[in-house]
């Protein structure tokens, strides 16, 4: 049965269930004890990524109860305190055909649900709308297309504050490129190169260094690359605004710069490269967070395109934009870069690094405890924003100085005792280079451990450590 008051049959349940991304009605029904949003917190069954709350609990993760005074609570008994400081964050309960009814490991990016648990488990969720700063939209609109509208029209239909603030204050996810597909590099270099890539800093022998897709047909470029056009076929000649051509165009065969469509030894190489490539590919692109957490400086070609948390962070303080027009003359933009100069954007990019990953939901690379990690970061803007509503972003670190601090990495706040992330990573046989042990998540499937992985080993998503605050 289905509907309000479930007293509707479902007229193709094979159908529905294939909706929601489901093999079989078998599986859109099952249950699946921890493969849910924080696995209930213990307080629920959870069906196919949906939790059916036990009587006197609600919520898509069955954290929210009434008080003795009928007023909500959330993660009652549990220990749970607020954020000190905010921002404070109200998060729309939404019907789970939009945010959990589905089957979360065929979803690709299942960012909105990590945001969702961390806002919970760090202490940033408000149930009070009165008080919110923001107001956070837990789906993922990449993904609901046409349900987008009727997704924000239940909100507008069913809240006052979409149409009070005009959408304002309100914050919505469409995630981009950023997958896993290097995370048996990652671990597999881990161990070699984590302290000479921040501590000692490698011999860098590389100039400039890109490895990936050049052409838009998804070939390799012609053999003889110096007469335009370079690819083999017109396909797609805009991929990647037609960037990542122009560059192995002008400087594929430049002394010291290593452009290639592929490299068997590719994280080593960003290990040993002053300057990385991070351009657009299909979508945003990627690169410029996974070259600056191997201390190689970005060199972004994305006119009118921001970088993460551009422009709240200096991206250049730690990185090279060069504007398209300028491709031809890269190599003598980066020739003007002298020593002096590159220590101290080495410096700034081991920082930013920190800012650019999400260490606190996926686990960390070098053994960190995930107190600059994105989310704090996003945490960070969010509450200096909130605190100066009319101030251009570029304008916050000036403003508020333990933004300033933040963003530096040089918070003078005791980090919280023995705060350590569990590493992110799968590969089975490489657990020996792993500078802390693997993040267990794997009997949560997509949905992750409760509360991210800096919650591992706590008693609850309300014991999760704080080591920012």
């Amino acid at each position: 049965m289905t509907g309000p008051s479930c007293s509707s049959p479902v007229t193709s349940l094979g159908r529905l269930c294939k909706h929601y991304g489901f093999f079989s009605v078998a599986d859109c029904i099952a249950v699946t004890p921890l493969r849910c949003l924080n696995a209930c917190n213990g307080r629920g069954r959870c069906y196919a990524g949906w939790c059916h709350c036990k009587e006197g609990y609600y919520g898509a993760d069955c954290s929210l109860s009434l008080d003795s005074n009928g007023r909500p609570e959330q993660l009652a008994g549990m220990g749970y305190t607020p954020a000190p400081g905010g921002p404070r964050i109200y998060i729309y309960e939404l019907p789970p055909r939009f945010t959990t009814h589905k089957n979360l490991d065929k979803f690709d990016r299942p960012l909105y649900a990590h945001l969702w648990k961390r806002i919970i488990s760090s202490g940033h969720r408000t149930l009070d709308p009165q008080e919110a700063d923001f107001f956070y939209v837990p789906v993922d609109f990449r993904y609901l297309y046409s349900e987008a509208s009727l997704v924000l029209q239940y909100v507008q239909q069913t809240w006052p504050y979409w149409n009070a603030t005009g959408g304002a204050k309100h914050l919505l996810l469409s995630t981009s490129d950023l997958g896993g597909c290097e995370g048996r590099e990652l671990m597999r270099i881990r161990n070699i190169t984590a302290l000479s890539v921040w501590m000692e800093q490698p011999e860098r022998n590389i100039t400039f260094y890109f490895s990936g897709k050049i052409c838009g047909d998804n070939k390799d470029p012609k053999p003889d690359t110096s007469t335009w056009p370079i690819c083999q076929t017109p396909t797609n000649p805009l991929y990647s605004a037609g960037m990542r051509q122009q560059v192995y165009f002008h400087h594929s065969r430049r002394p010291g710069y290593m452009i290639v469509p592929r490299s068997a030894s590719y994280v080593r190489d960003m290990s040993t490269a002053k300057f990385c490539l991070a351009p657009t590919g299909g979508g945003h692109g990627k690169r410029q967070v996974l070259v600056a957490r191997f201390g190689c400086i970005p060199v972004p070609i994305t006119d009118y395109v921001l970088q993460p948390y551009e422009p709240e962070l200096d991206w250049n303080a730690f990185s090279v934009p060069v504007l398209e027009a300028d491709v031809p003359k890269m190599h003598t933009i980066l020739a003007a870069i002298d020593d002096d100069k590159l220590r101290r954007m080495q410096r700034a990019v081991a920082c930013a690094s920190r800012h650019l990953w999400w260490s606190s939901m996926w686990g960390g690379i070098f053994g960190d405890d995930g107190r600059y990690d994105a989310f704090a970061t996003l945490m960070e803007i969010l509450r200096v924003k909130s605190l100066h509503p009319d101030a251009p972003p570029e304008k916050y670190r000036q403003l508020d100085e333990r933004f300033r601090r933040f963003t530096d990495c040089e918070l003078d706040e005791p980090a919280q005792a023995n705060v350590t992330l569990c590493s992110y990573g799968y590969d089975r046989g490489l657990e020996h280079v792993a500078p802390t042990p693997y993040c267990k998540w794997q009997q949560y499937g997509k949905y992750g451990i409760p509360g991210g992985a800096i919650c591992e080993g706590a008693l609850n998503v309300a014991q999760c450590p704080r080591p920012w605050q």
